[in-house]
Parts: C-alpha cells; sequence; structure tokens
C-alpha cells in the first residue's frame, strides 16, 4: 500500500512538472513574450510587419537600431517633424551607390525591420536609411559609430503648419516645457503644442550636433532647394558619393510649403519658435559659403 501511495504521488508530481513546463512554453510563445535569448529574425511562424504598428508590438522595447553596424557607412536621413526626409532619401536612393534595400510599398518601414534586425541582414553594398521613425530614441545614434547622418531641418512656419494640418499626428498632452507667456499655466492650444513638439526637436538637432561632431550634416531643406546647385553637390560630398546634376530636378521646395497660417497664427509661432531655430541654422554645417569651390573670401573649405 505505502509503495502505491509513493508511486501515486510520483506520478501526480510527474505530471504537475508537465503541466508548470507546458504553461511556460505557452506563455513564452504568446506575442510580445520573448525569451532574453530568443532571436528577433527567423521566426517564420510570426506574421510579417507589414505596417508601423505591427513593427512596434514586433520591437516592443528592443533597439531600433540594433543592427546598424552590420551595415557600415550607412547614410542615414532623419530630421524635425515634417521636413521632407522622404524626398532627401529618395532622392540618394536614385544613385547607383546605394544597395537596394526595399521589399515592400514602405522603403522606411523596410529599412526600420533590418536596422532592428526584425529582417535578416541584406547581402552585400552600401546602404541609405530613411531613419525618422527613431523619434525620441535619437539618442541610440550616439552607440554607434561608422555611419553618417543628414539632419533637415525646417524654418517654424512651414514646419508648424504641416504638423497642424495632420490630424493623424498626436502632439503632447502637456506643451508648457519649451514656451513661455501666454501658454503657462494655462491649457495650451493645438498651435502651441505643435511649436511644443518643433521646439523638441530642435532641442534634438543641437544635442546630435554636439555628440555626432564631423558624423552629422545639418541642413535646412527650404535653403537646401533655393540653393540646390550649391548645396546638392556639397551633401554628396559629406555622403562620399559623386554627384549627379540629374538630381537637380528632383529638388524642389514644393514638398514642405503645405498649408498656410493665419497672421495671428504666425505671430505666436515666430516668438515661441523663431530663436531656437537660429540656434539649429547656426549649427547647420551645410551652406553655399562653407561648400561652394572654391571658397569665396571669409569661407574656409570644408574639412576633410
Amino acid at each position: 500500500m505505502r509503495l502505491a501511495n509513493q508511486a501515486f504521488h510520483t506520478s501526480q508530481d510527474s505530471q504537475n512538472v508537465v503541466m508548470i513546463a507546458a504553461d511556460a512554453s505557452f506563455r513564452l510563445g504568446r506575442p510580445g513574450h520573448r525569451a532574453p535569448s530568443e532571436p528577433l529574425v527567423d521566426q517564420p511562424h510570426e506574421a510579417p510587419v507589414t505596417s508601423w504598428q505591427a513593427f512596434h508590438h514586433a520591437i516592443g522595447r528592443q533597439p531600433l537600431l540594433a543592427q546598424l553596424d552590420h551595415y557600415p557607412d550607412a547614410l542615414l536621413i532623419d530630421g524635425c517633424d515634417w521636413s521632407a526626409t522622404t524626398a532627401v532619401t529618395r532622392l540618394f536612393k536614385r544613385l547607383p551607390y546605394f544597395a537596394d534595400s526595399s521589399s515592400g510599398h514602405n522603403d522606411e518601414l523596410d529599412g526600420a525591420l533590418l536596422l532592428s534586425g526584425l529582417r535578416g541582414k541584406e547581402a552585400g553594398g552600401r546602404h541609405c536609411f530613411q531613419t525618422s521613425y527613431v523619434r525620441e530614441n535619437f539618442r541610440e545614434y550616439f552607440l554607434h559609430e561608422h555611419f553618417r547622418l543628414v539632419w533637415i531641418v525646417r524654418e517654424p512656419r512651414a514646419a508648424v503648419s504641416s504638423l497642424l494640418g495632420n490630424r493623424g499626428k498626436a502632439l503632447p498632452r502637456s506643451a508648457a516645457e519649451g514656451l513661455t507667456g501666454k501658454s503657462r499655466g494655462q491649457g495650451a492650444s493645438r498651435l502651441e503644442k505643435a511649436c511644443a513638439t518643433y521646439l523638441a526637436s530642435i532641442r534634438q538637432t543641437l544635442e546630435l550636433d554636439e555628440r555626432l561632431g564631423e558624423r552629422i550634416a545639418i541642413v535646412d531643406y527650404d535653403e537646401l532647394a533655393a540653393a540646390r546647385a550649391e548645396l546638392l553637390p556639397a551633401l554628396c560630398r559629406f555622403a562620399s558619393v559623386p554627384f549627379d546634376t540629374h538630381l537637380l530636378r528632383h529638388l524642389h521646395g514644393k514638398s514642405v510649403r503645405k498649408g498656410v497660417l493665419a497672421s495671428w497664427e504666425a505671430r505666436i509661432v515666430d516668438e515661441l519658435t523663431l530663436p531656437a531655430y537660429r540656434r539649429a541654422r547656426a549649427a547647420a554645417r551645410l551652406s553655399p559659403c562653407q561648400f561652394s569651390r572654391p571658397p569665396p573670401t571669409g569661407c574656409s573649405p570644408p574639412e576633410t
């Protein structure tokens, strides 16, 4: 009888162990629950990532640029919200010196999958990635070395107008930070929240400029479009690719001038954002004076 009871308990304990192991396996297998050592790539049982919502669900808290070092001398295009980073990225991708890493209809998402490791490494060649999705995680740039970053800024009226025109853009709940005047101690308007979003991107610009040094080229898109004959060759030299005159026809200012602010809105935008914008313009490394050949009087040639 004693042996029978012992056998019964041993069998029951074994069943409990099996049930616990099965439960753990089930929990680890659920979406959003990864084992610490589980790789991000080569998981055929998972649905393909075809949207930004699916991307952020799949990436969780993993680094967005985890695989950047696997793409040496990559050219990254980022900048302030609505700063025409897509237009500049497509401009460079017209050149034959960059590998085609597109696999769908969204080039930026395709690049995000590669840089995060959610998709396997592309074979060979130099790559150009649009990384404007990095946003508040911009300090991930500081963890890597072998890349070049083109950072695009815009004058504040055009940027704020575009932000206001995009109703799908979530603006911060509290816009008090970085603002003065009527927004203090009161509920901020959507206009003031758009200004706060713009100011946050300018703070990113200045920190990136300080930390990345010669690996970043800051350029104002409106100036780039207006002085493209001087600045596009300079931008290509920064990217270490030959300049193609055919690029000039593909760059214009129409892609950034969206919407019109009322005069009272323009006054508020100027009051809240112009000082910060001028600091960002002062940090810009691309200007006709700096990069024209031969250098005009009073200008120093660019460092190589």
